[in-house]
């Protein structure tokens, strides 16, 4: 009597390295490879070995995770992207030499609000160059610093998520005490948490909305400055 053919554990191991794989993406390529293995071995074993849907199973589990481990980096791609800050004029928020990540489609369906810190493009010297700022003035206000507070339309105003200590300071054409900034209609007011080391609205004027590029997430030390 022929006894009855056993499951082969390469196959369930296959099919767990599958499942797995959509959490640790290292897997895929050896769910896909123990999936083969399985199906030779049951293959050439003469009907003593059975499990070809577990073996099946887990080599079509590997290949949707693979779709899903492309389908989000190139999203990823798509939408965050690294950038590097040279100089102090954020900080504390963000240190000379930090990387920052920045959401790029943040701004599709909402504008920037006061107190967020965005990524724009800045035409200056002939060159375009990325910067850094808070979001201080937003379209159609009247910004003016006085006393290391910012007001708008008069009228002092708190800025949301600044730290602590931070005092702003007159610097700039479009920066002078008693010199209301009239912020034009679509455009923003954006300085520096370091005011005195920033480059910003105050020397090169408000920030046209289309240049606005991306709003910042987090920032991390690079390992290659």
């Amino acid at each position: 009597m022929k006894s009855p053919a056993r499951l082969s554990k390469l196959a369930v191991f296959g099919l767990i390295l599958g499942i797995s794989s959509f959490l640790i993406f290292i897997l895929i390529p050896i769910a896909m490879m123990t999936g083969l293995a399985a199906l030779y071995r049951i293959k050439r074993s003469g009907g003593s070995l059975k499990g070809t849907p577990f073996a099946a199973c887990g080599m079509v589990a590997g290949a949707a995770a693979f779709i899903f481990a492309g389908s989000m980096f190139i999203n990823y791609e798509m939408r965050y992207r690294s950038f590097k800050v040279p100089t102090a004029s954020m900080y504390p928020a963000i240190k000379s030499k930090d990387r920052i990540v920045a959401d790029l489609r943040a701004y599709e369906a909402k504008d920037p609000q006061r107190g967020e810190i965005v990524v724009y493009e800045l035409l200056h010297d002939g060159k375009r160059r990325l910067m850094c700022k808070r979001v201080v003035g937003l379209p159609g206000e009247a910004i003016e610093i006085r006393s290391g507070k910012v007001y708008v339309n008069g009228a002092p105003v708190e800025m949301p998520n600044l730290p602590k200590g931070i005092l702003y300071s007159n610097g700039g054409a479009l920066g002078m005490g008693g010199k209301p900034v009239k912020i034009p209609e679509n455009a923003y007011y954006l300085i520096g948490d370091n005011p005195d080391r920033s480059f910003d609205s105050r020397q090169h004027g408000p920030v046209d909305r289309k240049d606005i590029k991306g709003k910042y997430i987090f920032s991390y030390k690079g390992i290659i400055n």
